[in-house]
């Protein structure tokens, strides 16, 4: 241990100056390292740096140390070194981070953030515990929730979305209630937190998964607002179509069929943010994941601080290891193809609006959350002002020539047909949650507006596509 090299870079996260052994601030700062990622702290330097030294007799290291194990549980035992600096003593009391977290101190549990010690509530004590012990929340079995509160249905949409990734073979597996156990996300029989979120029959049902969008004109007036509220595995398109109709866009006529489409903000990093949102937020929570377009940027923001051991730093070089707060809900959502790699979403982010020529997006911690702002630069490489753009609401009306603007279901329809070619009356009522009465009533009126053809007369095997698929 290099003491002059700790003195002269300072009092940081894992280093610490104290000028003499006061039993209780030692302890706690000693409970704080150990419940992060361990540290140091010299006993004889000042604040700011001077070594002063330290009186020592020959049993002061052995009460030190008893001292330190009788205020902290589980009991901590540092290492206790003398050094010798400028003709003077000073000790080096260094603690390892403990496995199993919390580590309390007089019956009170720390957290060093920066150079300083922040006590926990009860709260973070139990999500500390949790990611040190490799658990996550989603885990757990849900309170007063029976298998017939969820969608079974859905699960097997889930089922078919993961065949068609080919991130995971189920083949074999056996029953619907078999295979969820396999994918622990039942237990026992019993449903897990993780399974009554991504499935729940009840959109009303605590705990919540609405995502609320709004658009803003200034920074006051709200002209759309959109409360999307859907079981998780079902969240995504409707949230991703609420978001694309708020956004300008241009087209780009290159010569080939179809024209390019440049949108405001890369898509790709929108649908990563949000993706990131839902596996990450903090569903004990009671807000909602919010969405705000204004005129020159956007934000996404989510319920629940990063994990304890994970920096904004950490996230911005990528040097950190996958730790989702809700393990289930985010391996479910990679078996689906819907997350690349656990872990890697904000570089993805990153690498996307670098190759869109666009700022690179604001990543922090506010409001007991975590935001990612996104911005418009002051001139866009296509258009300087984006004046010629617009809103994605606005080609499909001309291009239907309907009278009005598109309801919000139709948009996300027609957003669904693109990318999945067809849809049934079954996929709508689980997209929207909805009867196969209400289902099978609007898209015959799509029919109507001559957007969709229906494929088929009656049964399992009627479908409905895009009248015309060169839509903008």
């Amino acid at each position: 241990m290099n003491i002059r090299k700790l003195i002269t870079q300072g009092e940081s996260e894992t280093v610490e100056f104290k000028q003499s052994f006061n039993k209780q601030e030692i302890s706690e700062t000693l409970s704080a390292m150990a419940n992060r990622n361990g540290g140091v702290i010299l006993i004889g330097v000042t604040n700011n740096g001077e070594v002063k030294g330290v009186q020592l007799g020959k049993e002061t290291l052995q009460e030190w140390l008893n001292q330190i194990g009788q205020t902290t549980e589980p009991r901590l035992i540092p290492s206790l070194l003398e050094f010798k600096t400028k003709g003077k003593s000073v000790v080096a009391i260094e603690i390892a981070p403990y496995p199993i977290k919390p580590v309390s101190c007089n019956g009170r549990c720390y957290l060093r953030v920066t150079s300083s010690n922040k006590q926990l509530n009860a709260k973070e004590i139990a999500d500390l515990h949790l990611q040190t012990t490799h658990n996550s929340w989603d885990t757990f079995l849900a309170a007063d929730v029976e298998l017939s509160d969820i969608n079974l249905n859905f699960v097997k949409q889930f089922f078919a979305r993961i065949k068609l990734s080919g991130r995971r073979n189920l083949a074999g597996t056996g029953s619907i209630i078999e295979t969820l156990q396999k994918l622990k996300l039942l237990a026992k029989g019993k449903v897990t937190w993780a399974a009554f979120l991504l499935f729940k029959k009840n959109r009303h049902a605590l705990p919540a998964t609405a995502i609320r969008i709004v658009r803003f004109k200034g920074d006051t007036t709200i002209i759309d607002d959109n409360f999307i509220e859907q079981p998780l595995f079902n969240i995504i398109e409707p949230t991703i179509a609420a978001i694309r109709k708020n956004l300008r866009v241009q087209y780009i006529i290159t010569g080939k069929p179809q024209r390019d489409e440049i949108w405001e903000y890369p898509l790709d990093a929108i649908r990563e943010a949000v993706v990131n949102a839902i596996c990450h937020r903090d569903y004990v929570h009671n807000a909602d994941i919010q969405i705000k377009i204004f005129d020159d940027h956007m934000s996404i923001w989510n319920p629940g601080k990063l994990p304890y051991n994970i920096t904004i730093k950490d996230l911005l070089n990528n040097e950190h290891s996958s730790n989702p707060r809700n393990k289930l809900i985010a391996q479910a959502f990679y078996d689906m193809g819907e997350v690349e790699r656990i872990g890697s979403g904000i570089k993805r982010i990153m690498d996307a609006c670098e190759k869109s020529k666009l700022p690179m997006p604001e990543i922090k911690e506010a409001e007991g959350g975590f935001y990612v702002i996104f911005r418009r630069p002051k001139e866009n490489i296509y258009n300087p002002s984006f004046e010629n753009a617009v809103s994605l609401n606005e080609p499909f009306t001309k291009h239907y020539n309907t009278p009005e603007p598109l309801k919000n279901r139709q948009v996300e329809v027609i957003n669904y047909v693109k990318k999945h070619s067809r849809i049934t009356n079954s996929e709508y009522q689980a997209l929207f949650n909805v009867s196969h009465r209400t289902a099978a009533r609007e898209l015959s009126d799509l029919i109507t507006k001559n957007i969709l053809n229906r494929v088929g007369v009656t049964g399992k095997g009627t479908f409905y596509v895009l009248k015309n698929t060169n839509v903008p």
